[in-house]
C-alpha cells in the first residue's frame, strides 16, 4: 500500500478516488505528534474524537491529501461534466444536532464509488445503519449507545464539500455490549 500511495502523493498516478487516510502537509501537523504516552501499561489517546479528518476540520488545517428500520438509503445523482470516463466518490457524514458529548463535527457514516462516462450522470447508492452511525463506546457504562436526538446526514464528495443534508431521529437511547 505504501507505494501506491507514494505514486498519488507524488503525481505518479491518479487513484481517481480517496485515500482511506489523511496526510498532514507537516507531522507537527498530525494529531498524535505530541500525544504519545502510556499510564500502567495503558495508553492513553489525547486526541478524543479528534482523530485523522476530524482533527483536521476542527483545527482547520490544510492537509496534503485527503439492514432494519435504522437504515436510511441515500442515492444521489452523479455528473461527470469532464470530457474524459472516470469516477466519482460520493460520501456521506452524520453530524449531531446537539450532542450530549464532545463529539466531532460530522463522522463519515458511509460512501460509494461510481463510475461515470464522460458528460453521463449515474445514480450512486448508500445505505447508512443510523443506530452504528451515531453509536459511541462509553467507559463509564462499559457499553456502546446510541443516543436518541436529532442528527443530520451530510452528504457530498469530501468531507469539506457536503452541499446536501437530510435530518432524522433516534427515538430511544439504546446500550449494549459486545459487537455491532
Amino acid at each position: 500500500m505504501g507505494n501506491a500511495i507514494a505514486d498519488v502523493v507524488f503525481g505518479a498516478t491518479n487513484s481517481s478516488a480517496k485515500l482511506p487516510l489523511t496526510l498532514p502537509l507537516r507531522n507537527e501537523d498530525d494529531p498524535a505528534f505530541l500525544d504519545s504516552r502510556s499510564k500502567s501499561k495503558r495508553v492513553l489517546y489525547g486526541e478524543d474524537v479528534f482523530v485523522g479528518d476530524h482533527f483536521y476540520e476542527e483545527t482547520k488545517k490544510a492537509v496534503a491529501l485527503s439492514q432494519s428500520n435504522d437504515t436510511l438509503d441515500v442515492t444521489v445523482d452523479v455528473a461527470n461534466t469532464g470530457d474524459r470516463d472516470g469516477s466519482q466518490v460520493v460520501q456521506v457524514y452524520v453530524a449531531p444536532v446537539s450532542p450530549g458529548i464532545h463529539w466531532a463535527p460530522k463522522e463519515l457514516a458511509g460512501f460509494a464509488k461510481v463510475a461515470v462516462k464522460a458528460g453521463a450522470t449515474e445514480k450512486a447508492s448508500v445505505s447508512i445503519n443510523t443506530t452504528h452511525a451515531v453509536s459511541y463506546w462509553s467507559e463509564e457504562r462499559h457499553s456502546w449507545i446510541c443516543e436518541a436526538g436529532d442528527y443530520r446526514l451530510l452528504i457530498g464528495d469530501s468531507s469539506a464539500d457536503t452541499p446536501l443534508s437530510l435530518d432524522f431521529k433516534v427515538e430511544e437511547t439504546r446500550y449494549w455490549r459486545g459487537p455491532f
